[in-house]
């Protein structure tokens, strides 16, 4: 089931840090789809993770338009796309 849903959403290609990352924002989003990396940062499923991996992985995934930045791109806002 987790498998098809990261199909229909375009995340069955992804490295498992993106998915991580991505699975972290989702949980933490509000109800307009806001987060912010501080906050998807400290997130457990994300505990092991090192900083350059994490920022790598958000640039990816606002490469790949699955977070888009909410405000200027030094703030740490983003939306997320599902």
């Amino acid at each position: 089931m987790l498998w098809q849903m990261e199909v229909e959403v375009g995340l069955e290609t992804l490295p498992q840090p993106q998915k991580d990352v991505y699975y972290a924002a989702c949980l933490v989003a509000d109800d307009k789809q806001l987060v912010h990396s501080d906050v998807v940062k400290h997130q457990p499923i994300l505990a092991l993770m090192s900083r350059p991996t994490f920022y790598r992985a958000l640039k990816s995934l606002v490469e790949k338009n699955l977070l888009v930045h909410a405000g200027p791109h030094q703030d740490g806002r983003y939306f997320v796309k599902r």
